[in-house]
């Protein structure tokens, strides 16, 4: 039998004649005693000997998927071409202009790129060992000059110098983030070649396996607070300091300057207008800035702030310079932002973090604060 573990390094002929025969075995397999008769069919159907067939029963019964009757050696020999002269242009140019790219596509990379365009052209996309015996023929240096220019190709990588990323990327932030979610659904479409079926499947048939149902967290947006970053502070008379900036809610007026231990609080770096306090008990509280005409800030915004101060020679402790040099800053880079690649990303950043974020009272005296300390509308992430 064949290795397993790589499905897609099969032999397409290989491959279909286990599909053939799955659609005779399974019966068989799923009979508790298959008649005589019946038996015999599938020998001269199959044209297996009975022997050979009990074998490939057996093994099915023990693992119910195509891949448990492949049989033989798997694939061709390296470096030979038994492919259409179609396919094999299709795969060259796939490889010139898309393996030798810049980006260093994998070979499963590759192997998905020249299956979309053998569908796009109507063609029956090449197994997975053809991609890679054609790759493997590829001289070494060939590939690296391809990649990163004849000079590389002839030096050593630490006389190469600084990859030029910005000029190279392909995409915005959020365009990859727009991307990565597609690029998930589309894996888990895609037959998995350890699993043999689509990633989602497997998963499906496992859930539906499960005595029980999926448990999902009892407080999705306590769930999602216990991921961000955890500092532990002192609740001071004035309340919490965090990054010389100063948050406080009545609620911390019990702590203040009188329990000396350091509460546990959990902030967003993407939004530092409010921070969660818990509390000795483990109660979770929204503490905002006590200055409540304080717009919501990103950290990247903050640090850079303290950076622009630091070398001013003026205090970083001082929360209105803080603040002030940030609009200062976010005036510049809205200036800028249609001049400068660094500064439209910047920019990008700093919008996409703020984005959905709305300035909200906290409501003083609601029962439901006590209970949940559920009151702000902050953005939640599905998980």
């Amino acid at each position: 039998m064949v290795d397993r573990s790589d499905i897609n390094a099969v032999d397409d002929a290989a491959w279909e004649q286990a599909v053939a025969r799955e659609a005779v075995i399974r019966r068989l397999a799923s009979m508790a005693s298959p008649d005589r008769s019946e038996f015999l069919v599938a020998c001269r159907q199959l044209q297996l000997k009975r022997s050979r067939l009990y074998d490939l029963i057996k093994a099915y019964k023990a693992r119910p998927i195509t891949s448990s009757l492949l049989t033989g050696s798997a694939g061709t020999q390296t470096g030979s071409r038994r492919l259409p002269e179609v396919i094999e242009v299709v795969i060259s140019e796939a490889i010139e202009d898309f393996f030798k790219s810049r980006q260093k596509p994998s070979i499963n990379a590759l192997h998905k790129e020249v299956c979309r365009r053998c569908a796009q052209q109507g063609l029956r996309a090449p197994c997975w060992t053809s991609i890679r015996d054609r790759v493997a023929a590829i001289d070494p240096a060939e590939l690296v000059a391809a990649r990163e220019g004849p000079k590389a190709a002839r030096s050593d990588i630490k006389d190469r110098g600084d990859d030029n990323s910005v000029a190279n990327s392909a995409m915005t932030l959020d365009e990859l983030e727009q991307w990565f979610p597609l690029e998930i659904t589309r894996y888990h479409a895609e037959r998995h070649r350890s699993l043999a079926v689509p990633p989602i499947s497997a998963w499906q048939e496992a859930v539906q396996r499960r005595d029980t149902p999926l448990r999902h967290p009892y407080d999705p947006e306590g769930f999602r607070i216990d991921f961000l970053p955890t500092v532990e502070r002192m609740v001071r008379r004035d309340g919490i300091h965090l990054f010389g900036l100063r948050y406080w809610d009545d609620v911390l007026s019990i702590w203040a300057g009188r329990q000396r231990r350091q509460l546990r609080v959990s902030y967003d770096p993407r939004d530092l207008s409010i921070v969660f306090v818990r509390d000795p008990d483990g109660q979770r509280y929204p503490v905002r800035f006590a200055d409540l005409r304080h717009p919501p800030i990103t950290l990247a915004e903050h640090r850079r702030a303290q950076t622009v101060l630091r070398e001013r020679g003026r205090s970083l402790e001082d929360e209105n310079l803080i603040f002030a040099v940030i609009e200062e800053q976010r005036a510049l880079v809205a200036t800028a932002s249609s001049k400068t690649r660094e500064a439209r990303r910047f920019a990008e950043r700093r919008d996409r973090a703020l984005a959905g974020v709305e300035t909200a009272a906290i409501e003083e005296n609601d029962p439901k604060y006590a209970e949940s300390g559920d009151i702000l509308d902050v953005p939640t992430f599905e998980v």
